[in-house]
């Protein structure tokens, strides 16, 4: 309608004025697209407001400083409106895997499977606990949100092939592999603890000694960590993991 009704008006003047119609046609398309305060001829942005990675990187800032967190809250930190977030975002699950995404490509990942099964598991599931380690407050919206992140789920493929080539069969397979996530989800979730979350402790008593030479070690948790993965690796190495019959008379791999 407005391009008809702009010709229709550019043929009345010409007409009128004996002004060459093409000069003026030639004129115009020639102008920019886009004006000096950067916005472009329908006067939007020429620069996108909102993009997934940046919504992400939002939620990930409000979550890490132990905010309330809600998609309205959100879009408030943005500075944009609620229907223009959810615009790019659909729901809390799309968000928690888009989180995942941005999460996964900023570790060092090996982009190739590595040979010794132990080292690739032990590779992927550190991977897995650095993410939690560093953003804690964030399990709580992993957990509730399903996995449907292509980056995530890969790194997940890799481990229960690694298992598999371990020898085991596919249910052993996957309790070994809720048993390393579950490690690592605990442990991550240890970052948000206060040195004082034991609470009083009796001065002399083995728990307070204890307690005590914990605290004094920063670098606790990160040992803490390499011990139990170390542990749990031997374990399935050696079958000690599956000892035993599972409940159904199943028998676990091995034995």
């Amino acid at each position: 309608m407005i391009c008809i009704t702009y010709l229709t008006v550019l043929d009345i003047v010409t007409d009128s004025r004996k002004i060459d119609k093409g000069y003026i046609v030639k004129t115009m398309t020639e102008l920019p697209e886009t004006a000096s305060s950067g916005r472009n001829a329908v006067g939007r942005p020429a620069v996108a407001v909102l993009s997934t990675e940046r919504i992400a990187e939002a939620a990930l800032e409000m979550i890490d400083g132990g905010r309330d967190f809600s998609m309205r809250s959100l879009a408030r930190s943005l500075e944009v409106s609620t229907p223009s977030l959810y615009y790019h975002v659909q729901n809390k699950n799309e968000l928690a895997n888009l989180i995942r995404n941005l999460l996964i490509s900023r570790q060092s990942i090996p982009p190739s499977p590595i040979e010794d099964w132990v080292e690739e598991v032990r590779a992927l599931v550190t991977t897995i606990w650095e993410a939690y380690s560093s953003h804690p407050r964030l399990v709580v919206l992993l957990m509730d949100s399903p996995l449907s992140s292509t980056a995530a789920t890969a790194i997940y493929d890799r481990i229960a092939k690694a298992l598999r080539k371990a020898g085991l069969d596919d249910y052993s397979a996957a309790i070994a592999l809720e048993v390393l996530d579950g490690f690592a989800l605990g442990n991550g979730l240890g970052h948000v603890r206060s040195a004082d979350s034991w609470g009083d402790t009796e001065p002399g008593s083995a728990l307070h000694d204890v307690i005590g030479a914990w605290n004094r070690r920063p670098g606790a948790m990160k040992v803490a960590f390499e011990v139990g993965l170390n542990a749990l690796l031997n374990q399935i190495r050696s079958g000690g993991m599956f000892s035993g019959v599972v409940p159904g008379g199943d028998t676990i791999a091995g034995k």
